[in-house]
């Protein structure tokens, strides 16, 4: 579910990397018809959306961050991410090894449009080991939304043909 919601918002919003937490959703899948009362009980809070552009260095701390062995227990944060992102870590070597963006490896330099849940911008040190400092003085900032849920709701309300996404080797863990 998470990730049909991230390739929702990377379609709507434009944005290279998407990350939704994976508390975010309150159900683990619905349909084939969707009541507006079943979207709210999957989402039931408004928060905000923001969009920022990172160099790829920070986007390869922050999956290594979230990524990481130990962010893997109850007191960690994960995400799901949208069709445009690969990445492969190594639970042995505590390592991430791959980070693909379109099919293409992430160089240090690149920069990318990165989408965070506004509780995850208000936690970010926490939970992408990046400070809200830190993504306050990037160029490119903007809030996407105030309310994450209606861009959902908009995008179910529209003329799409929804399919159930292809999650398998988003985010890959490896020995």
């Amino acid at each position: 579910m998470g990730d049909f919601i991230a390739d929702i918002y990377a379609e709507i919003t434009g944005c290279d990397v998407i990350l939704i937490g994976s508390g975010t959703l309150r159900v683990k899948e619905f349909g084939p018809v969707v009541t507006l009362g079943e979207l709210k009980e999957m989402i039931p809070y408004a928060d905000s959306y923001l969009c920022f552009l990172v160099k790829g260095e920070k986007l390869l701390k922050i999956f290594s961050h979230f990524l990481r062995t130990e962010n893997c227990n109850n007191d960690g944060e994960c995400f799901q991410v949208n069709h445009n992102v690969k990445a492969i870590y190594s639970k042995n070597k505590d390592h991430l090894e791959t980070l693909l963006i379109r099919g293409e490896p992430v160089q240090l330099d690149m920069e990318f449009s990165l989408g965070i849940q506004g509780f995850h911008f208000q936690n970010s040190k926490a939970n992408l080991d990046v400070s809200q400092e830190e993504l306050l003085k990037l160029d490119g900032k903007k809030v996407v939304t105030s309310s994450f849920i209606s861009v959902v709701e908009e995008y179910l309300h529209g003329n799409h043909v929804i399919s159930c996404p292809e999650v398998e080797g988003r985010l890959v863990y490896i020995d």
